[in-house]
């Protein structure tokens, strides 16, 4: 016996971090089928993929955030469940217009979609599983460390003309307080080298990561007298390479660094310290 089918529409909810940069995560799903009386919304009020591509998110303030929006849902959803309000126009674009303004805020809904299932409740899961949740097993993953990274730049050092010992340093910053680097060399200026994997699990986390490292160089605009160098790892999944290009663009483009290189062409970065070693001070 073929089931009835029904059509619904379905908005998803997405978390700007920031969006000057236009890096986003989605965090929801809302369901709508008015012939079915159902109305429901998933939604992410916390996960490893949302804390490790942001460290800084209030946690706390981003699940209330979430759990009200769900309450409003599940109210609306319970009066037409019981009959006392059903309208076929209320569509999930409608309902998510009147949850959340259209504006600069963290949160936003997407364009919505549409189709046809015979169980609103099965599609929910399906669709919150495809557009939210379906990277979490591996979004932490990465395959090589920026130490990893640091160790290719490192042999190219080790063929220098003169010694070259980077250590670790801290940069104080006049508003932004200290920022600590690993692997540095004094000579005038404070030359930085900052290896950065991104070898990650998704686009997500990939570009996460870069827009962090954007964070952290930006403060130190402020002090002249640091010189940062950026040395990257490409991913080993071949079809995040165009994003990889991509993350390596967005942090030319943010202006935080002299040289901003891949690990294979790192030799230039070299031979900035090596140059800035043969000077006298």
């Amino acid at each position: 016996m073929q089931l009835s089918q029904t059509l619904y529409t379905f908005s998803v909810l997405q978390y700007r971090h920031d969006a000057w940069i236009g890096e986003a995560l989605n965090v929801g799903v809302l369901l709508s089928a008015p012939e079915q009386g159902f109305l429901r919304m998933r939604g992410r009020t916390a996960s490893p993929r949302l804390t490790q591509a942001y460290p800084d998110l209030g946690a706390n303030g981003f699940r209330q955030v979430i759990r009200a929006i769900e309450a409003k849902v599940t109210s609306i959803g319970q009066k037409m469940e019981q009959g006392s309000l059903f309208d076929s126009k209320l569509t999930s674009d409608s309902v998510a217009r009147k949850l959340l303004p259209e504006d600069d805020s963290s949160l936003r809904w997407l364009e919505p979609g549409a189709g046809m299932t015979s169980s609103p409740k099965d599609e929910l899961d399906r669709l919150f599983t495809r557009y939210v949740s379906r990277w979490d097993a591996d979004a932490g993953r990465e395959s090589r460390s920026d130490e990893d990274v640091y160790s290719v730049f490192q042999q190219k050092l080790r063929a220098a003309p003169v010694d070259l010992m980077l250590e670790e340093k801290i940069v104080k910053t006049p508003r932004f307080g200290e920022v600590r680097f690993r692997h540095a060399y004094q000579n005038g200026r404070l030359h930085v080298v900052q290896p950065i994997s991104l070898d990650m699990a998704n686009a997500d986390t990939l570009f996460g990561k870069a827009s962090r490292l954007v964070g952290t160089l930006t403060r130190l605009r402020e002090n002249p007298e640091v010189c940062p160098y950026i040395v990257a790892g490409a991913p080993r999944k071949h079809e995040l390479r165009r994003e990889y290009m991509g993350a390596l663009d967005l942090l030319r483009e943010a202006n935080v660094a002299e040289a901003i290189v891949d690990e294979d062409e790192s030799q230039v970065v070299a031979d900035a310290l090596i140059a800035a070693a043969s000077r006298v001070h």
